[in-house]
């Protein structure tokens, strides 16, 4: 529709010759109508009145003459589907809903029955399941070739040395079977075996015992040696010396068969060395 602005009054009469005058057709042609650029014409104000510009948002924009929406709106929408939308839901899948919130879709365990080739409902066995069957729908399937089964009574027991345990009942749960607090094995311990309430790794002491003592050698670990002392101090029965400190000596002193490696802890007393020539005494090796 085109828009002429116009008084309702036409004059009918011919233009006289004075050009500064209003003349007939002066009075009769289009007025026009100027404003400010991309503006509508109408009026926001409430109530009757003069017409006013409008102004357009952001999300409004010219082309051309044709008013719509701008080129940032209609990027952003573009693809979009409205969020009335639904995602529907059918066999055995719920969690279903309209595009307005985040949806979860999941297997509706609680209503399926998990039948064999048979139409034997097996519900005393927990699937384990080895593969996805056609597009991911549980369904009636020899259980041969879909998964393996494991009767839910089936029980994993903790026996002497290990805890916890149980059946298979509660699909949810894992079962975490750990070890015992080992027991204290001491020296005067001749065998422990493991229990109920606890572990230790078995002792066979007559091996042990067995060995005869000229087995062990001289300067190894647990073997004791009459040696004589060659630092500062007076070392008291439980004191532990570096062997680098210590010399093979015979019971008068005499210091002759070299040094020992490790440490040892004294088991007698000893005397300084220095002016006066320290005395001997039994040390043993810890380390």
């Amino acid at each position: 529709m085109v828009i002429s602005t116009k008084h309702k009054f036409v004059s009918p009469k011919p233009d006289g010759a004075d050009a500064t005058i209003v003349r007939a057709t002066n009075w009769n042609d289009e007025h026009a109508i100027t404003m400010a650029t991309a503006r509508l014409m109408g009026r926001a104000t409430a109530g009757a009145g003069a017409v006013e510009e409008i102004s357009l948002s952001a999300d409004l924009a010219f082309s051309g003459t044709v008013l719509g929406l701008s080129p940032a709106l209609s990027a952003s929408i573009a693809g979009k589907v409205p969020d009335t939308r639904n995602v529907n839901t059918s066999l055995g899948i719920v969690g279903g809903g309209p595009l307005s919130a985040d949806l979860n879709l999941s297997i509706n365990i609680s209503t399926m029955t998990i039948v064999d080739g048979t139409g034997f409902s097996n519900v005393n066995y927990v699937p384990v399941w080895n593969s996805v069957v056609g597009n991911g729908r549980i369904g009636a399937a020899n259980f041969a070739t879909v998964y393996d089964l494991v009767n839910k009574t089936r029980t994993v027991t903790a026996i002497n040395g290990l805890f916890n345990g149980g059946d298979l009942a509660d699909l949810k749960q894992n079962i975490t079977v750990g070890m015992l607090t080992p027991s204290v094995l001491s020296s005067g311990t001749s065998s422990v075996a493991p229990t109920g309430s606890g572990h230790a790794h078995e002792i066979n002491c007559l091996n042990v015992t067995s060995v005869g003592a000229g087995d062990m050698g001289y300067g190894t670990l647990g073997t004791e040696c009459l040696m004589r002392y060659e630092s500062t101090g007076n070392p008291a029965p439980g004191t532990n010396k570096s062997g680098a400190l210590l010399r093979y000596s015979s019971a008068g002193g005499n210091a002759g068969g070299g040094t020992p490696p490790g440490s040892w802890t004294c088991h007698g007393f000893a005397v300084e060395g220095g002016a006066v020539p320290s005395t001997s005494t039994v040390w043993r090796r810890y380390a």
